[in-house]
């Protein structure tokens, strides 16, 4: 893992601020009038520049970013805006950059008569943990469909399912069932994980629903796991965000292995598909 102290930059959201207070001389009245202030050339060369090619992405904690947020700065500056900031145009908050150590990650199911060692990018992947420099976690793995508890809204994957010291295993999304801002909250990771941990959960393992596989194949993006770092911000003891210790560790299935996960369980890996396809409860 590696700690940063990096000054964000919100770029694009004051871009807009910026070609409007060039004009700041002779305010607009309406909205017709302001939107006339920004000129088109004007914001595609603010535009061509962040993007180009030399930004690489403008990646958070790398040059690239850098060099745009000291653009900004700079045309602000150059218009007669004060800046604001705790360090002039930038305000610090620390990041934290983590991902596997290479060769690191192992996932092992531990069958009945034997135990099979799968594969890391060709089986599973991983998420690493943003304090912790070394995890491991190792249970009894129990279905849960979405993992999903929304009792006010009639659906619980919960019901009757008893996780308290053990793995769960469940798919990304939530229930069509569900509309709108209630299924994006549910369908989130960190609502899936906050509603495992108050269950007692120690570990995930994610599966990939058919509608998932069909977007973005296994086998298409597994040459991209464990390339990238992920970051978060923490804070002055070190907490990072949305982290939850509970779950010692998390990792992602192939539907190749995880039809291995569900060998000698109640329910096959296939009718698992179906019950998430169609809605049906894990606890039904």
């Amino acid at each position: 893992m590696t700690r940063l102290t990096k000054r964000l930059r919100g770029a694009v959201a004051l871009l807009v601020i910026a070609l409007l207070a060039a004009c700041a001389s002779a305010p607009p009245e309406t909205l017709d009038e302001s939107l006339d202030l920004i000129g088109k050339r004007a914001l595609q060369r603010h535009v061509a520049w962040l993007a180009h090619d030399d930004r690489a992405g403008r990646m958070t904690g790398e040059a690239g970013y850098d060099h745009a947020a000291a653009y900004v700065a700079e045309q602000f500056e150059s218009m007669g805006l004060e800046a604001a900031g705790s360090d002039g145009w930038f305000q610090p908050v620390a990041l934290r950059s983590y991902k596997p150590r290479d060769g690191s990650a192992k996932f092992i199911l531990h069958g009945a008569q034997e135990d099979e060692a799968l594969v890391y990018r060709e089986d599973f992947s991983v998420s690493a943990d943003p304090v912790a420099a070394s995890t491991s976690v190792r249970g009894e793995v129990v279905y849960v469909g979405y993992g999903v508890h929304a009792p006010k809204l009639g659906y619980s994957d919960y019901d009757g399912i008893d996780v308290s010291g053990k793995i769960v295993a469940l798919y990304g999304g939530a229930p069509e069932s569900l509309a709108g801002e209630e299924r994006a909250f549910y369908a989130s990771s960190l609502a899936k994980r906050r509603e495992a941990v108050a269950r007692g959960a120690i570990g995930t393992v994610s599966l990939r629903s058919r509608k998932t596989e069909e977007r973005y194949p296994w086998e298409e993006s597994k040459a991209r796991i464990g390339k990238r770092s992920r970051m978060t911000w923490v804070n002055d003891a070190g907490d990072a965000a949305d982290h939850l210790p509970q779950l010692r560790a998390g990792a992602y299935l192939s539907p190749e292995a995880a039809t291995r996960l569900f060998v000698n369980a109640p329910l096959s890996y296939e009718a698992s598909l179906d019950a998430v396809a169609a809605g049906e409860v894990a606890s039904a």
